[in-house]
């Protein structure tokens, strides 16, 4: 039920208002600047057309003079990549033909109202990602540097050892049974410090198992490190 979903979650809100005020924040400076930013500050454009050629301009002056200034470029980006969508998915039209035919399609107005009908629902998705973005891209950030942090100290050290698989959070390594506490230690700092470097003054666990076999590994977990 979207009633108990939406109670949830601003009772959520209310347990973590910092975290509300840094999602608002972002959506506000991501609709601002037209794109969104991780910790790490690597940059996402969200334009969802992403050039505005001369033409795409021109009618999306057309499509604001329509639904009034009030609503905002984005919105009315989002109803011209609809426009766009349901005319052209299958030909790229010549500049002369976009125009004429967009131009056409606004005049008669039909299909602009049953877009304004439907942008409701991807502007809800729009924000989705722009939430989403800032805490999923971070945590890939420290994924990665961990993974380059992991990879340089194995090359260090001649191990044997290497990676053999990350699924979202959790690197995998296969090495020789006489290292594997050696190389734990060494994946637990490389995450530690990874996290650290984007994260700063936030502390995070890092979970390490060993076994003969991923499902192996998951029952025997060798330490949990806090720094």
């Amino acid at each position: 039920d979207k009633r108990d979903a939406t109670k949830l979650i601003n009772n959520y809100y209310m347990v973590f208002p910092s975290l509300y005020s840094y999602i608002q924040n972002s959506i506000n400076n991501a609709l601002k600047s037209g794109e969104l930013r991780t910790l790490a500050g690597r940059r996402c454009l969200i334009n969802p057309l992403g050039t505005l050629t001369e033409n795409r301009k021109k009618i999306l002056k057309e499509i604001l003079n329509r639904i009034g200034p009030k609503q905002g470029e984005l919105y009315g980006t989002l109803v011209l990549k609809s426009l766009e969508e349901e005319y052209f998915k299958k030909s790229t039209p010549s500049e002369e033909m976009y125009i004429k035919r967009l131009l056409n399609v606004l005049n008669e107005g039909i299909y602009l109202n049953k877009v304004l009908k439907e942008i409701d629902f991807k502007i809800q998705e729009l924000y989705r990602f722009i939430r989403n973005m800032p805490v999923q891209g971070t945590a890939a950030d420290i994924i990665k540097l961990a993974i380059s942090m992991i990879d340089e100290r194995l090359t260090d050290k001649m191990s044997n050892a290497f990676i053999v698989n990350i699924v979202h959070d959790e690197i995998l390594l296969e090495t020789d049974r006489e290292e594997a506490g050696e190389i734990a230690n060494i994946c637990i700092d490389a995450m530690t410090e990874a996290s650290r470097q984007i994260l700063k003054e936030i502390e995070i666990e890092v979970d390490c198992n060993i076994g003969l076999y991923w499902g192996d590994a998951s029952l025997n977990n060798l330490r949990k490190g806090k720094k």
